[in-house]
This record gives structure tokens, C-alpha cells and sequence, in this order.
């Protein structure tokens, strides 16, 4: 399979696959079934990063992006967020605005001037008034407390599924 083909099925599939689809690329190759390759990429979960100072907030949220199929990971302030994003390579970003050591604004400055998080969706969810303007490039701002149906509902378009 070629870079073209193989760039095509990372977009295609969400952000970030590009590794996997290279790593499958080769199994295809070797093995000689391209088909699985699509149909593996397709099948895997999206990935939120869940970016609060509130350990209970993160736990909450954690549990109900896995249970609706999501893979997860988690940060409890702007510098460790940045980190993890690092590592990571989530799909999506939930972000508190008012967090210990860096706020969320902040973070998310950092995070978006490296080029492969330019694009990456954020959902702001944070208990303080005037959220909306916190990130003007949010998908979606929420306000805490919130209801998970709709975190969930805002995730999946945010995500285009």
C-alpha cells in the first residue's frame, strides 16, 4: 500500500491514524489482506482526552465516554494535558477553562500552535460564566453541571459521526 493510499485512510478514519495505518500497511503487505486493513482502521474507537481539575468531573466523564465506546486519557492541568496530548494523540479534547498551574485558554494556545493539533476539536466544560468566550474555536461549550446525553450528543458531531 502507498503513502497516498495509506494518508487517504488515516483522514478518512479520524484523527491521528496515520501510525496504525503504517503499522497495518506492513501486516497487509506481508500477509497480502488489504481488506482487513479498512475494516481494522474502521473499527477503532475514537480517542478523548479529558482535561479537568476535578478529579470527580474526570472520573464522571471518563465513565461515560467509555461506556458509550470511547477510548480515554486524562490530565488534571494545562502543563499535564500538554504532555499527555504529546503522547497520547487524542481525537478530542473535553476542557476545563480555571485549572491549577496553567488554565485551559492557556493550554490550549500551546497545543494548537504545534501542527498536528491545529485542527483538534475542544469541548469547553467549565462552571464559570462567560465560557464561550474562553475559546472562541470550541465546537461546544458546556456548563457545569451537566447532563451526559448531551456531552455525548455535542462528542459524536463533533467527532462527524
Amino acid at each position: 500500500m502507498d503513502i497516498p493510499v495509506r494518508a487517504a485512510l488515516a483522514a478518512r478514519t479520524g484523527f491521528f491514524r496515520l501510525e496504525l495505518v503504517r503499522r497495518l500497511s506492513i501486516r497487509c503487505r506481508r500477509y497480502g489482506n488489504v481488506p482487513a486493513l479498512e475494516h481494522q482502521v474502521a473499527l477503532m474507537p475514537e480517542k478523548i482526552m479529558v482535561v479537568d481539575d476535578d478529579p470527580d468531573i474526570v472520573d464522571y466523564l471518563i465513565n461515560v465516554f467509555e461506556d458509550h465506546g470511547y477510548e480515554t486519557c486524562r490530565a488534571s492541568d494545562g502543563i499535564s494535558a500538554f504532555d499527555v496530548a504529546m503522547a497520547e494523540k487524542p481525537d478530542l479534547i473535553t476542557l476545563d477553562i480555571e485549572m491549577p498551574h496553567e488554565w485551559g485558554p492557556r493550554f490550549y494556545r500551546r497545543l494548537t500552535g504545534e501542527k498536528e493539533f491545529s485542527d483538534i476539536p475542544v469541548i469547553v466544560i467549565s462552571g464559570l460564566s462567560g465560557i464561550h468566550l474562553a475559546i472562541r474555536r470550541a465546537v461546544a461549550t458546556i456548563k457545569k453541571p451537566f447532563d451526559p446525553v448531551d456531552v455525548i450528543q455535542i462528542v459524536r458531531e463533533a467527532l462527524g459521526e
